[in-house]
Parts: structure tokens; sequence; C-alpha cells
């Protein structure tokens, strides 16, 4: 086993926990010339069936790294990522709608949005309904402006 890892043994109706070192060390002192789970289990106190555990789950972590050809990354990250994420889509949502509010507060001011509606329309660049939509105006006066088509 490797020098400086220690393996506290086993209390009465305690359980231990171990490190993600200690397991590796465990799994890779059972992989040894000669080793098994079960003997290395044994000679450390470890219930066989819990290594074979972190076996399997080291096993099949690395198919799932392997699959993808990527690398296992560890929930704890994953969480925080998706938590940034929700905040920035929080943030990107706020700047997007004060512009917005700005530019319909700025119209309800102005009060002459069926002129402007129909100015905009009759550039021909949006459709008669997004304008109407966008600046709250009925879409019969913005018909007359666009005119045929």
């Amino acid at each position: 086993m490797e020098a400086g890892l220690t393996i506290k043994p086993l209390e009465k109706g305690r359980r231990r926990r171990f490190t993600v070192e200690q397991k590796l060390a465990l799994l890779a002192e059972a992989e040894r010339p000669r080793g098994s789970i079960s003997e290395t289990a044994r000679r450390f106190g470890i219930a066989p069936s819990v290594m074979f555990l972190w076996k399997r789950t080291m096993d099949d972590a690395t198919k799932q790294g392997l699959k993808g050809n990527e690398k296992v990354v560890p929930e704890r990250e994953v969480r925080e990522l998706k938590d940034r994420i929700k905040d920035l889509e929080r943030v990107l949502g706020r700047k997007t709608m004060d512009p917005l509010e700005i530019l319909k507060d700025a119209l309800r001011i102005a009060g002459e949005r069926s002129q402007l509606a129909r100015k905009v329309v009759e550039e021909g660049r949006w459709p008669v309904k997004r304008v109407a939509d966008a600046l709250e105006v009925s879409r019969p006066h913005l018909s007359k402006a666009a005119g045929p088509g």
C-alpha cells in the first residue's frame, strides 16, 4: 500500500468514511500481482462487497467518460455550473427587457403610436403584424398604410 495512507480500524457500531484517495489506493492494492479485492478487503477490515461496489462505480465512470471521449466531471461542479447558467440567464433577461420597457414607456408618453407605427410599416422592413404587436396598435389602421401586398 502507498506510504502515508492510513486506514483507521473499524470501531464497533460505527461506519468508516473513505476518501477518494483511500478508495483508489485500496483498489490499486487489489490490482497488484497475486492480489484480489476479497483478500485486500479482509486485510483492511472492509466488506468485499463495498470494494466491489467502488470498483464497479469507478469502471462505470470510466466507461461513461470513454463513450463521449470526455472527462468525468464531479456532480458538485455540474451543479455549480448550472447555477451559474441560471444566474447569467436571469441577468440576460433583464438586460433584454430593459430597452424594450424603455421604448414602450417612450411610446406611451409620446401618445402618437399609430403615426409612428404607420411610418415603420411604410418603410417595408417589418411585417404589419409584428409592428402592430410591438407598438400595441390595431392592425386595420396599419394595413391601410401598408397598401396592397
